[in-house]
């Protein structure tokens, strides 16, 4: 995602992307900081086609936004991303920077585990239908339970 103007009026690319800390090439790393995963894949991002270096020198910054494809956390230079954004939110409207925060974080989590739900039934076809209900029932009310926050 490009943005002509973000930090100090610069213009920023945005790469969100999905990654998982079971996968086993990170597996060990994950369980001794459940961050590895994202923190890699923030990494390889910034590498892959050297994507940081040619956003540098076209003078816009790279900013790898990683989810766990799990958990529904997030890598730190998106957490860096999304306080920024509560920071801006809370002068403009007095709310509780923390609060904006954690309903980004929440809202966001609520739409992986949706999707995460929603790609389960699709791939599903051979399953008793009662599974395909249960899994649409859980994706629906997640849905719901976004829709409301």
């Amino acid at each position: 995602m490009y943005l002509p103007r973000y930090r100090r009026g610069a213009p920023t690319c945005f790469d969100f992307a999905a990654t998982s800390g079971l996968r086993r090439d990170v597996l060990a790393s994950t369980l001794r900081d459940n961050n590895a995963a994202s923190r890699q894949y923030e990494d390889f991002k910034c590498s892959y086609l050297d994507t940081k270096a040619s956003c540098e020198s076209e003078g816009m910054s790279f900013i790898p936004m990683i989810m766990e494809a799990c958990g529904g956390s997030w890598g730190p230079e998106a957490h860096k991303v999304w306080n920024e954004i509560a920071k801006t939110t809370a002068q403009a409207t007095g709310e509780l920077e923390s609060i904006i925060v954690a309903r980004i974080l929440q809202n966001t989590g609520f739409i992986l585990h949706r999707e995460n739900a929603r790609a389960i039934v699709r791939r599903s076809a051979g399953a008793p239908i009662a599974a395909h209900g249960l899994l649409a029932s859980a994706a629906d009310l997640a849905s719901a339970t976004t829709d409301e926050a």
